[in-house]
């Protein structure tokens, strides 16, 4: 006996939408992370392309590292070097190797994507609510947020918060994911 589902869509117009940080508004083509992505892994001797790392953008930066040790190219690689596939202790050395880089990275990749300006007004104009997620760390935004805010960036966000203020919330654009469950928290204003 199959039990029985039932699957709803919603159907009606747009409400919201969530903006990244990374190869959304700012860093076009994740060009930034996916570098040191290569990078980190050619200082432990693994060949990695560049459309390996950029394929789990999105991801915390450790369940990305843990994704790439996990494609098949690199466990190979990493057998024949380390005569063993990647453990989780070398997950985290990945890790703090590549979170100084990423740090630098990031600032070094603050430029706006062009036309984001124009498709959030568009979104405004519409009525439609914004929001804003990262994969980024806290040092991350660290760096990346004064760097965003020499560029018209500061603009789309400013109406991110103009719009929550009134219900008494703001959104924490720069929480980071590893600090959080869920990827987008509130708190009250």
């Amino acid at each position: 006996m199959t039990p029985l589902s039932q699957r709803l869509f919603y159907t009606g117009p747009v409400l919201g939408v969530v903006l990244d940080w990374a190869g959304t508004t700012v860093d076009y083509g994740c060009r930034g992370p996916a570098a040191v992505f290569v990078k980190t892994f050619k200082e432990f001797g693994v060949s990695v392309q560049t459309a390996e790392a950029r394929r789990f953008m999105g991801l915390s930066k450790k369940d990305h590292i843990r994704a790439m040790c996990n494609l098949p190219s690199v466990k190979a690689q990493w057998l024949a070097m380390f005569n063993r596939i990647p453990t989780d202790t070398d997950i985290d050395t990945i890790y703090r190797r590549t979170e100084p880089m990423m740090v630098k990275a990031v600032s070094a990749h603050a430029d706006m994507i062009p036309g984001i300006l124009e498709a959030v007004d568009g979104l405004r104009a519409r009525k439609i609510r914004i929001g804003s997620s990262t994969g980024y760390t806290r040092p991350m935004m660290d760096v990346l947020a004064p760097a965003a805010e020499k560029t018209d960036i500061r603009r789309m966000w400013w109406y991110v918060l103009r719009m929550y203020r009134p219900a008494g919330l703001t959104p924490l654009c720069a929480t980071p994911m590893q600090s959080s469950s869920r990827s987008i928290r509130w708190r009250p204003w």
